[in-house]
This record gives C-alpha cells, structure tokens and sequence, in this order.
C-alpha cells in the first residue's frame, strides 16, 4: 500500500488487512507508516516512492518479510496547489509529478512482473 499512511491509503489498508491481506504499509514517514499498519500487524516502511533504487529495494524487503505480492495500490499522491501555472512554482510543480506520477510507474514497473494476471480483467 504505498501512500498508505494518508486518509485514503489507510482506510485502503486496514480493508485490505480485514479482508485477510498480509499489508505492507508504506509511505515517506517511518512513523506514519508504523502507526497505521500497528493497526492490523501489518508491515511499514518509510521510502520516497519516486526513488528508482527505492522502489526497488522495497519489493526485495516486502517479498522476503510477507512473500510474493499479490496485490499493488498506489496511493501516494502530491496535491497541485490551487494556483494557476503562473503563480505555480516549478519545485512545488515537480514534486506533483514524482510523487503522483513517477512513483505509480515505478511501482508498477517494479511490481507488476510479479502480479498474477487476470484473465477476465477483474
């Protein structure tokens, strides 16, 4: 569950959990990440999802704690702030794009070869 420590990210994980999912909760903040998944003995971990080598050595850490990955929800997300692009700083601008951008295609890239498929696309 990355991004898991938000609002929705969390509510997300604790269904999973409920649902009998091992959770790997995991966001930016060490702290955020552990209080969330002491909820339902699940697993934090503290990563900036934009981070290629990251993303990379947390699917090593989650497969060796929790076992293959079944499951991938991105969750991770940088607001834009409510300001026209010219009053929008590229910094802030840039961050959007890596959080919400760069770290799902990561995740995906990085994740999705160990996902079982689907055949009917459910």
């Amino acid at each position: 569950m990355i991004g898991g420590a938000g609002g929705i990210g969390s509510a997300c994980a604790k269904a999973l959990a409920e649902a009998g999912a091992k959770v790997a909760v995991v966001d930016l903040s060490a702290e955020a990440a552990d209080v969330v998944a002491a909820t339902f003995n699940g697993c934090g971990y503290a990563i900036d999802a934009g981070d290629e080598a990251s993303i990379q050595d947390l699917h090593g850490k989650i497969e060796s704690t929790l076992g293959a990955v079944d499951i991938l929800v991105n969750s991770a997300v940088v607001f834009q702030a409510a300001e026209p692009a010219t009053r929008l700083s590229m910094s802030h601008w840039d961050k959007v794009v890596r959080v919400s951008q760069r770290a799902t295609f990561l995740a995906c890239a990085v994740f999705g070869g160990g996902l079982p498929s689907a055949p009917s696309g459910n």
